[in-house]
């Protein structure tokens, strides 16, 4: 729309002082040309005090418009979806280790992926390791990523790479449990997996952020064969750990084939044989968590213990209960009665381990 200056000759060039009508907080005022001006140009220098002569500069710079212009084609933009298709990021800003693993408080906790598994070629001793990232366990947490897929050998001293070794205790993984760790180097970037006997282990040199992803028992010379799902890690075979005859009365803790150094959900299988004498309600038998009360094996502590009760003729009963465990892979089992022929048993079927995640 035209603006119409008040006042103006038609043969009279528009000077600072000729005014026309603008709005004001809904109120109509009187707006000068040199207020304006004034507005356009602030503060700008004499040789750049009108439009024309601001035109006049920038075209006096080689390409000066056609580089704006190439700029704002290639940036990414603000609305909808930005694919990034033929737009170009500074690679100087990502150089940084520091800028290109992201760091902060919000990582805490992170893990996808890395799922576990027996390498086929040597279930024994060598574990694989799926692509994923994890949010290392320092003061300051940093994401760590596996871009591709490894195998750490149990039976060799750790070295850089898949197919090398992975243990850094010493020459190859001893029977007891190996806590496995997802590994960077901070100022590198170069992540690696690396197992060892200790939650805190030394870890390489150039490496200095770790993260533990999953805790595996050998035994015999042998990694447990396992399958994992997310926290779940399920033994192929179960262990039959606890095989008791006549086990008296006193509470007892037993141990089961689940990682030591870390409390877990232990998932066994609980079978119990009454015994001699002993029929209906005696054979009853409560099992629990080390970290909990002693809790007789009565009826009443069903509702937060796992609790068998035998009311057969034959005196046996069985069933799979999940039950946390202590730090050296202990459960507690208490039973009501105990006589000649009495068994209890316990098979291991596997554990969950949350692995460092905040739920």
């Amino acid at each position: 729309m035209a603006v119409t200056i008040d006042n103006l000759n038609s043969t009279v060039l528009p000077s600072r002082d000729h005014v026309f009508p603008a709005m004001k907080d809904g109120i109509t005022v009187k707006l000068s040309v040199g207020q304006i001006l004034d507005f356009v140009i602030g503060d700008a220098p004499v040789d750049m005090d009108t439009l024309g002569k601001l035109a006049d500069a920038i075209m006096t710079v080689s390409d000066a418009l056609a580089d704006v212009d190439s700029d704002l084609a290639n940036k990414a933009s603000l609305n909808g979806v930005e694919t990034l298709t033929n737009k170009t990021l500074n690679k100087a800003i990502l150089s940084s280790p520091s800028i290109s693993s992201p760091t902060g408080e919000f990582l805490r906790g992170t893990l996808f992926g890395l799922t576990m598994a027996n390498n086929a070629a040597d279930v024994a001793n060598d574990i694989d390791i799926s692509v994923g990232f994890a949010g290392s366990d320092g003061a300051v947490p940093s994401l760590m990523t596996l871009p591709s897929s490894i195998t750490k050998r149990m039976d060799a001293p750790w070295a850089l790479g898949s197919n090398n070794g992975g243990w850094l205790d010493g020459s190859s993984m001893p029977n007891g449990t190996g806590h496995f760790f997802l590994i960077r180097g901070s100022d590198t970037g170069v992540v690696d997996v690396a197992a060892s006997a200790s939650l805190n282990p030394t870890l390489p040199n150039g490496f200095d952020q770790k993260r533990r992803i999953g805790s595996i028992p050998r035994s015999s010379g042998a990694m447990k064969t396992f399958v994992q799902l997310g926290d779940y890690f399920d033994l192929v075979m179960p262990s039959p750990d606890v095989v008791e005859l006549n086990p008296g009365t006193s509470a007892g803790l037993k141990t089961i084939s689940v990682p030591v150094g870390i409390k877990v959900m232990a998932r066994i299988a609980v079978g119990m044989r009454a015994g001699n004498g002993l029929q209906d309600n005696t054979g009853e038998v409560i099992v629990s968590s080390p970290d909990v009360g002693d809790y007789q094996p009565l009826f009443n502590n069903a509702f937060s213990h796992a609790l068998l009760i035998q009311n057969s003729a034959e005196g046996k009963n069985a069933a799979p209960i999940d039950v946390f465990t202590n730090t050296l892979a202990q459960v507690r089992r208490r039973v009501a009665a105990s006589a000649a022929g009495t068994a209890f048993y316990i098979n291991t079927r596997g554990w969950v381990d949350n692995r460092g995640r905040l739920f």
